[in-house]
């Protein structure tokens, strides 16, 4: 029966063998009056009103076991009691529920409940136990219109908060997504959003922000939850938490110590294309000295120079994105694109007898990464698989989308790299993903290349398989999901409009021109002005300074160098934005870390241009941040 706190029955369940009248004539009565009235007398009355009055006090179920009334000590048991207290989340007594049971029938089979229970209650002790031991937290979200979340002492821990287990904190959800780190907080509320819509269990890695003492630390943590549905929706989320930090920057610390070891194979590979690069330039640069001394154009030799340079500098640019180190940048990429880059790289490293097939599939749809840590993937793949060949062979690279399931659109490109070498066995193949572990003589590697493939593949949300038969050959295979975004365009590509004219002379732009190497400053002194900007160039940033000041009007835009002597570009930004802040800024480079990109973008740069970049860009870019600013 349910009664409520002054013992009052509101509901009888169920009402038989004990002098049992019909439910409905318990209802309105009191417990103390039933009793009374069925065999108890006023001593049973008043053992019930105590017995209530405890309930009122207590957070638990009390049981109690009662012989006939008047009977003697000892006298077997013959009706047992079960008092608990109904309570709301706050605290609050809201209903007592009381289970009278007669004894005197089925002693033997509540021996057996009673048995089965305290073994549930044993195993759930030993789960509790468990949880424990593997640091993980339990939590529950509840969905609808009061949205609450509550966890275990270990999830609030783990997210750094203060809260009782498992009573909702109020804020507690605003709270959890204000912490996501910034570049997570959009595709883990997909990823929720999905989970609550019926889509697959919740199941996500991120970063945080977990609050300190002296602010906050950057956490990684691995959330797996699953959605209960009722009738009218989904009801709650129920999940596990684990503070998997640790995991993540040791994964961090073994792909940085791979790569620091594939850096070789990448700059051979590098240094091959560059004596090929150079010595095309050097020959062209001596044809078209004899082309001039005798009078003939020297324009096709000119053309195959600024070829050549592009290349260099396209050659620098991927050695500088891949030896970075700060934290990865994700965007479209053309997975096919990317091997093509790797294989030119790899190729030149390969022992002679070994041939290196490369086909990609046209039209790829984008996948969304990292490029340097998937060049980094496809480097280690191919290296392997070279690696694996003893004398002659031949190792293919093939790149196209994952072949769709019935009418499902692709769902993800893949990079499959086969080799003919010596394959492995049953056992080689179940530790290829173990760090550190190799099967090549000592000294052959560091067997951090396919698990450091394996971890740049998971962070991408993908997978790698390996096919292999000793003596037959090795295949890996490597799928990576679909970018959800359309690429974008590239803002930093010049755009011809033929429907513009030549800015007349009178809006030329003076731009004040700083850079400490001698031949680009007198490039640009001689080249801008061919461009449609007028240049005043210093080498020396002091005296760019004192010139500025001296007449701060006389610049329509300010073109810096970043690494100077004396006077970094950013601190001569300051220092003129000091004295006019509303000029614009170009801002050139060889070499951006990510610390000096969130400088710049605070100190509000209007353009970043990386070096070697051509004058006509570098003018465009000037006469359009003038035209805005104007």
């Amino acid at each position: 029966m349910i009664v409520d706190p002054d013992g009052l029955v509101r509901h009888v369940a169920e009402s038989h063998g004990i002098d049992a009248p019909p439910a409905e004539a318990f209802v309105g009565r009191t417990v103390m009056d039933l009793s009374a009235r069925h065999g108890g007398g006023e001593e049973r009355a008043a053992l019930w009103s105590a017995r209530l009055a405890s309930a009122r006090e207590a957070t638990e179920s009390v049981h109690y076991a009662d012989a006939p009334p008047g009977s003697p000590p000892g006298t077997p048991t013959t009706v047992e009691a079960t008092v608990t207290p109904v309570r709301a989340a706050t605290g609050e007594l809201q209903a007592i529920h009381v289970v009278i049971d007669d004894r005197t029938a089925g002693l033997e089979a509540r021996r057996v409940l009673e048995e089965r229970a305290a073994e549930a209650r044993a195993q759930e002790s030993q789960l509790r136990a468990a949880l424990a031991m593997t640091g993980l937290g339990r939590f529950e979200l509840t969905l609808g219109d009061d949205v609450a979340l509550s966890g275990d002492a270990r999830f609030w821990q783990i997210m750094g908060l203060e809260a009782e287990p498992f009573v909702p904190l109020p804020g507690a959800v605003e709270r959890y997504f204000e912490m996501l780190h910034r570049e997570d907080v959009g595709w883990v509320q997909a990823a929720f959003e999905a989970a609550v819509a019926g889509g697959p269990d919740y199941e996500v890695e991120y970063r945080f922000d977990r609050p300190t003492d002296d602010g906050a630390e950057e956490r990684w943590v691995a959330v797996i939850g699953r959605v209960e549905f009722g009738e009218a929706g989904p009801i709650r989320l129920v999940g596990a938490m684990e503070d998997v930090t640790d995991r993540r920057r040791g994964e961090e610390i073994r792909l940085l110590a791979q790569k620091r070891e594939v850096i070789g194979t990448l700059a051979g590979g590098i240094a091959h294309d560059f004596n090929n690069v150079i010595s095309a330039i050097l020959s062209n640069a001596t044809v078209a000295r004899r082309e001039v001394e005798s009078g003939a154009s020297p324009l096709t030799s000119i053309t195959e120079i600024a070829r050549g340079a592009v290349r260099a500098a396209d050659l620098t640019r991927q050695m500088l994105a891949y030896s970075r180190e700060d934290e990865p940048s994700r965007g479209d990429l053309d997975l096919g694109e990317i091997a093509r880059e790797a294989c030119s790289f790899v190729r030149p490293t390969l022992p002679p007898g070994i041939e290196l097939r490369l086909d990609t599939a046209p039209a790829l749809p984008p996948v969304r990464g990292d490029a340097a840590q998937l060049h980094q993937l496809v480097m280690n793949l191919v290296t392997n698989a070279g690696q694996a060949i003893d004398g002659t062979g031949t190792v293919e690279v093939a790149v196209g989308p994952v072949e769709p399931v019935g009418s499902e659109p692709t769902c993800g490109v893949e990079v499959v790299v086969r080799d003919t070498g010596r394959g492995m066995s049953d056992a080689v193949r179940g530790r290829a993903f173990d760090p550190f572990f190799t099967a090549r003589p000592a000294g052959g590697g560091t067997g951090l290349g396919l698990p450091a493939a394996l971890t740049i593949a998971r962070s991408h949300d993908g997978t790698i398989t390996i096919e292999s038969e000793v003596g037959v050959g090795t295949t890996v295979r490597c799928v990576l999901p679909t970018s959800a975004t359309p690429p974008e365009p590239d803002a930093a590509a010049p755009v011809d409009d033929p429907g513009v004219d030549e800015p007349p002379e009178a809006r030329r732009p003076r731009v004040l021109f700083v850079d400490d190497e001698q031949a680009l400053a007198r490039l640009a002194e001689r080249a801008l002005p061919m461009s449609g900007c007028d240049a005043t160039v210093f080498v020396d940033p002091h005296l760019a300074l004192d010139a500025f000041a001296a007449t701060p009007g006389a610049f329509d835009a300010l073109v810096t160098d970043l690494a100077m002597p004396g006077l970094s570009g950013l601190e001569l930004i300051d220092r003129i934005r000091g004295i006019r802040g509303d000029l614009p800024v170009v801002l050139t480079t060889g070499f951006l870390s990510g610390e000096e990109r969130r400088d710049a973008d605070a100190r509000g740069v209007d353009a970043i241009l990386p070096k070697p970049c051509a004058i006509g860009d570098l003018a465009d870019t000037v006469i359009g941040l003038v035209g805005a600013a104007g």
